[in-house]
């Protein structure tokens, strides 16, 4: 009975011992698996968040390249309207929608532009989805609206308010963004509509700032006469600005522009010489204020004093 009872005792440890070494073979199986799938997620981690970075600069970038397409594009587009008012002798019944439709299709009235050169909104945006599927992003958007403005007399900005669709093609990430892209552009170089169409197109008159600031000194006047002779633009608040001036919009804003009409210019281009106020948004219209002729200056300019100009220009005391 005793060699039983020790032999069952010894048969119990063994039993013992081999459950224990299970446990801890199974514990250490288990402690390797779960290590391994922590890794694998870890590293999987590591993946997605690699890409939602790559992805998120890449975003970064189309906004830029949205702004510098749009700059390109507005360029054009207000070339294109320059060219457009030329060929038509009218001004611009709608330049938002005119403007709108030339930026974003490259077209007037449906008639494509040729100084766009495929520079529009739409192919510029093709081209970036083109590059941002060669690495696996998939980029769309929705353009919900476009303004264009001054921001001071001598520049315009476009507002471009664009909603951007943009995911990764291998399921990592997904971003909506409605961005509002801003791009300012200067006025000066273009032509001032005003004179093509009041003109027919013979006297072309480029818009450029004055940097004269003092007019007349006594009865030296010289730097009047050279600021009229050359038709230069000077802010003023009582003017049309450029944009009025596409749409043959001659009310007053605070980011007015004028210049004076140069009427040997006009009588050499064939036209009969009115007498009256030489200051363009005035000559070009119905309205004829009273003026003045200026003394030591040309026998016939004449300025107004409608909007204080005699003391703008500084021939209060010369006047004829």
């Amino acid at each position: 009975m005793a060699v039983r009872y020790k032999k069952k005792a010894f048969f119990k440890k063994k039993a013992v011992f081999f459950t224990v070494t299970a446990i801890i073979l199974i514990s250490v199986m288990y402690m390797s698996i779960n290590a391994y799938n922590i890794n694998r997620l870890r590293e999987r981690s590591f993946l997605v968040e690699d890409r939602v970075k790559s992805v998120d600069y890449f975003i970064g970038d189309i906004e830029k390249d949205i702004e510098r397409g749009s700059y390109i594009a507005s360029f054009r587009a207000l070339l294109g309207i320059q060219q457009h008012i030329t060929s038509t002798g009218e001004y611009l019944s709608d330049l938002d929608s005119v403007f709108t439709e030339i930026l974003v299709n490259g077209t007037i009235n449906s008639s494509y532009v040729s100084v766009m050169n495929d520079t529009e909104l739409n192919k510029w945006i093709d081209k970036i989805r083109y590059e941002a599927s060669k690495y696996s992003i998939s980029f769309d958007y929705d353009i919900v609206d476009v303004e264009l403005v001054h921001i001071d007399p001598w520049v315009v900005e476009t507002r471009l308010n664009v909603i951007l669709n943009i995911s990764d093609t291998r399921g990592t990430s997904r971003w909506i963004r409605n961005q509002t892209i801003n791009s300012t552009l200067g006025i000066e170089l273009y032509e001032d509509p005003v004179y093509t169409i009041n003109t027919l197109g013979r006297v072309i008159n480029v818009i450029q700032e004055t940097n004269i600031t003092d007019f007349v000194t006594g009865n030296e006047t010289s730097n009047l006469t050279y600021h009229v002779e050359n038709s230069i633009y000077k802010a003023s608040n009582s003017s049309p600005s450029y944009l009025m001036r596409l749409e043959g919009d001659f009310g007053s804003s605070c980011y007015g522009i004028e210049s004076f009409v140069n009427l040997r210019k006009l009588e050499t281009a064939g036209f009969i010489i009115e007498d009256k106020s030489c200051i363009d948004y005035i000559y070009f219209s119905v309205d004829d204020p009273q003026s003045w002729a200026i003394n030591h200056t040309f026998n016939w300019l004449r300025i107004d004093n409608e909007s204080n100009h005699l003391a703008i220009y500084e021939v209060v005391n010369i006047t004829g």
